[in-house]
């Protein structure tokens, strides 16, 4: 029989805290503080290892929430130390909204390390946990470079989206204009002219001049495009004198980053394509995904024999809706569980996405599910077609062959 000892571990930057529990819930340290270092993590184990001998223990829990990185190094050596490979340590990294809504269950005594890593202690032994973590040296080269190109993205947008928002301080109405506002020529027009007023001055034959030279001849009638910005320019608010040269120099620069994280992004592309072409990559073979989408997928994934169906791989995302239901109600607004892995659920929505544009079968799906929604019709529908490609995705993985149309 079994006997386990059970670790919750409250991470931080500089300090640890840790709390030793029997299955029974018989506290037999804690509080144990120790260093986020090698030397603190030695002592862990040396002290995992005395109690284990004390107690008769042969298995060891260790529990502990996803803090950024700073749990990583931890996880990682709790698992390979020689000290602790005779009592088969398992490492759990637990959600932290998991442990929030745990902790609503025992009486409030607000936030304090040693009282977190004891309700972690006993979030182990009540059971209900997510997979074991496991130390995957194949896929976690890539799966930090996917992580960081998840970043550069989110930055990507946040920083596109101030941009517009200073835009309008210079030109209110200018995103009547160009259909990129992010192109080459918006972007000459925003940082070339001072103002609204430089623009309605300058000669109309001055403007399309520019407008040909920038856009390389790609529009169709320059004419019509300068007269067009020449007349939203008139529309446009006028800035302040005092806050134009703040606002032109808030563009350049805004711009500047924006480029930084384009090049940035297609560097990180180039190398995960490199990378995945190692691999055996079966999702290739769907029409419409591409090295960088399937990287992320299966970086995240990992060992796909972990997962005993596609269901269970949903849920591991966080593709899976709560129930609006109450008696003979049963709401169709139901809120997506965010609860998953947020890295795979961005990758596999975004593969969706990709998807509904590039392949007949899924933009097929796709436009069913839209008309079908009554609220939030392409959100919902883009989710709903992660979902149905999550099956391919369980199916291509567990038996490493390349995908068919005809298969669900």
């Amino acid at each position: 029989m079994t006997i386990s000892l059970h670790v919750g571990i409250d991470i931080g930057k500089n300090k640890n805290v840790a709390c030793f529990m029997k299955l029974d819930g018989t506290i037999l340290l804690k509080k144990l503080v120790f260093d986020n270092s090698i030397s603190g993590a030695e002592s862990l184990a040396s002290k995992t290892k005395e109690l284990s001998i004390k107690d008769s223990f042969d298995h060891v829990v260790f529990g502990m929430e996803a803090t950024s990185l700073y749990h990583f190094h931890l996880m990682n050596y709790l698992l390979i130390t020689e000290e602790l490979k005779p009592y088969r340590p398992t490492v759990y990294q637990l959600n932290a909204r998991s442990i929030k809504n745990f902790k609503k269950s025992y009486p409030p005594k607000g936030k304090n390390d040693a009282y977190d890593a004891y309700i972690i202690a006993e979030k182990l032994r009540h059971g209900r946990l997510p997979k074991p973590y496991e130390v995957d040296e194949m896929y976690l080269p890539l799966q930090r470079l996917t992580r960081y190109r998840f970043h550069l993205v989110g930055s990507l947008v946040r920083e596109k989206s101030y941009f517009l928002t200073m835009l309008f301080m210079k030109f209110s109405n200018y995103g009547d204009v160009f259909s990129d506002i992010f192109g080459a020529t918006s972007m000459s027009i925003i940082t070339d002219f001072f103002g609204p007023e430089e623009i309605i001055n300058t000669p109309l034959e001055d403007l399309v001049q520019l407008l040909v030279d920038k856009g390389n001849k790609q529009f169709s009638n320059p004419e019509t495009l300068a007269t067009e910005l020449k007349r939203i320019c008139r529309e446009s608010y006028r800035m302040s004198p005092k806050l134009t040269d703040s606002v032109n120099l808030i563009l350049e620069t805004s711009m500047n980053n924006i480029r930084f994280f384009e090049q940035t992004i297609r560097k990180l592309d180039s190398v995960i394509a490199r990378d995945m072409a190692k691999l055996s990559n079966p999702l290739m073979s769907i029409k419409g995904i591409g090295p960088v989408f399937s990287a992320g997928i299966i970086s995240e994934i990992g060992d796909i024999n972990k997962f005993e169906d596609q269901s269970q791989l949903a849920k591991f995302s966080g593709i899976t809706w709560n129930s609006n239901q109450s008696g003979e109600f049963d709401g169709e607004d139901k809120p997506l569980n965010r609860a998953g892995n947020r890295y795979l659920r961005y990758y596999l929505i975004e593969a969706a996405d990709s998807l509904r544009r590039h392949n007949d079968e899924y933009r097929a799906y796709y436009q069913k599910k839209f008309q079908e929604s009554k609220k939030h019709a392409h959100k919902r529908a883009q989710v709903l077609t992660a979902r149905k490609f999550v099956r391919p995705v369980f199916s291509l993985l567990s038996k490493n062959q390349l995908y068919r149309s005809d298969r669900g």
